[in-house]
């Protein structure tokens, strides 16, 4: 019985993963949006999300994470054409 999902399908899962996470924590940390805080509206109703300039800890990590997403892509890639060079 085959596998699933299929190796290659779960590491393209953890690429996209990291790639999607790493661009959005990137995007709204330099826009300002803080995504790692809990807010209740209904507590403080006045209070956003939105701060006055960068989060530079939410970009560094979305940062992390694309570079790990472009790690895990290259790595997969040099396993795929070793197998195409084994198979000759």
């Amino acid at each position: 019985m085959d596998e699933f999902p299929p190796p290659r399908f779960a590491a393209y899962a953890r690429i996209y993963t990291a790639l999607s996470g790493g661009v959005f924590l990137f995007a709204t940390g330099v826009i300002g949006y803080d995504v790692g805080r809990r807010w209740s509206t209904a507590e403080v109703p006045e209070e956003t999300r939105w701060i006055g300039g960068q989060l530079w800890m939410q970009m560094a990590i979305g940062v992390a994470m694309l570079l790990y997403s472009v790690y895990r892509y290259r790595k997969l890639r040099n396993a795929r054409s070793n197998e195409r060079d084994d198979s000759d």
